[in-house]
């Protein structure tokens, strides 16, 4: 008599013999540390004289490839900011497969509240409170990392302990999710406050090249602030470019300590911009950090500490330079950008060599790879929106500028309302 279920070939009798049913039985994953094996099982179902019977197949296991992938979040700095305060992360991402890439990898952070996105490098896009970065490919054994500036919220009434999340995604590889320590955000303890932030123009130079910084100062307090001084500190491997900065009343350099001495008072809400250029020398590490703070009235108002990084390439490029520059609208005609006046995006910037660029959504612009020596910058006039014109048509038409490697030139043009001097732009 037969059993009822049995693991070896059982004899059917063609006569008997009915209906034959072959299924496969779900499979049971198992994730390894840089494969998934997928494990199968057959199974044969068949009715005979005496009921029901079965037979199972050989198992089979596949392995497949995946990539080893990791996320990490950090702070970069002081674990408390106050409003109008900024506070640095460090978004490090890698695959550490030895041959299998992470494909359409994509990163997305949800900004805590009591946070304000100010800057990131790479830029991501922004929707609201949400900055994805979308990264493509990522090979194997590659290990990169973003750089996120947020800054604390002047709506701040409370003391708030917040803790910044970030998502990445793989089309081959499983989630990861990755935190970064809590921080501990407050309203400003004082009527008087000052905040800073600073940014790298570049996002990577070489040696013998210049890296351009641009510092912001803003008085977050309901009092006007006077004596405004921004202190720096150079990383090693920099130096000051002499004469580079602007906005500035005077400068002083000792070491590596750079002084930066602000034109004029800042009545509250408003900012004053600092620029300046850091020659690189030499680079015992893959990125340089430039780190500096702002006070007011005699050191008795203090900003957080600022600070940005850029990358330097390990060959000598003796023979890279770059321009940088900026159209926007000087609508109050006093030479300079203030507040409120805005970069004018879509321009189109020639050089002389025939060389093209257009602004960006800011009124930036950036020229890399230029020949040593003298360089002239002009606008393509066809390429100016027709409700401004160009200031000081005859001066600006052409701006020349030297490109020496020690020192990045900086190009401004001014455009000016047809209908008139404005009070400020929107």
């Amino acid at each position: 008599m037969l059993s009822g279920r049995r693991h070896c070939v059982p004899r059917v009798r063609p006569a008997t013999a009915g209906r034959l049913l072959l299924l496969a039985l779900p499979f049971t994953p198992a994730v390894l540390a840089a494969q998934r094996v997928v494990t199968s099982t057959a199974v044969a179902t068949y009715q005979t004289n005496t009921g029901t019977d079965s037979i199972f197949s050989n198992t089979v296991q596949t392995a497949v490839l995946r990539p080893e992938s990791s996320l990490q979040m950090t702070v970069i700095g002081a674990l408390a900011a106050r409003a109008g305060e900024s506070i640095k992360y460090r978004i490090a991402y890698a695959n550490t497969s030895p041959s299998v890439s992470n494909l359409d990898v994509a990163i997305v952070d949800t900004i805590p509240t009591g946070l304000e996105y100010t800057s990131a490098l790479p830029a991501p896009a922004v929707s609201g409170r949400v900055l994805r970065w979308t990264l493509g490919d990522v090979s194997p054994n590659t290990n990169n990392y973003i750089e996120l500036t947020l800054r604390v919220s002047s709506a701040i009434r409370d003391t708030l302990v917040v803790r910044n999340v970030v998502y990445m995604t793989s089309a081959n590889a499983d989630g990861l999710v990755a935190s970064a320590e809590p921080v501990t955000l407050s309203a400003a303890s004082s009527l008087r406050a000052l905040a800073l932030t600073q940014a790298a123009e570049l996002l990577e130079v070489g040696l013998g090249e210049s890296a351009p910084f641009t510092l912001v100062v803003q008085n977050t307090g309901p009092q006007t602030l006077a004596n405004i001084v921004v202190h720096g500190t150079l990383p090693d491997g920099g130096r000051y470019a002499k004469g580079s900065a602007t906005g500035v009343d005077s400068t002083r350099v000792k070491g590596k300590e750079l002084t930066l001495f602000v034109s004029g008072d800042l009545a509250p809400g408003d900012k004053a911009s600092v620029h300046f250029d850091m020659a690189v020398i030499s680079a015992s590490k893959p990125s340089l950090t430039s780190r500096a703070f702002a006070s007011a009235d005699g050191d008795q108002v203090r900003s957080g500490t600022a600070e940005t990084s850029v990358r330097v390439r390990g060959r000598m490029s003796m023979e890279n330079r770059a321009v940088v520059g900026k159209v926007f609208v000087d609508a109050n005609d006093n030479g300079i950008q203030d507040a409120g006046e805005r970069g004018v995006p879509d321009v189109d910037v020639w050089t002389d060599d025939g060389e093209i660029t257009s602004t960006d959504a800011d009124g930036r612009f950036s020229y890399r790879n230029l020949r040593p020596g003298h360089h002239g910058f002009r606008i393509d006039a066809k390429s100016v929106p027709a409700a401004f014109q160009l200031a000081d048509a005859a001066a600006q038409e052409l701006v020349t500028r030297d490109a020496t490697g020690w020192t990045t030139p900086r190009v401004t043009f001014r455009l000016l309302p047809k209908g008139g001097r404005m009070s400020s732009v929107q």
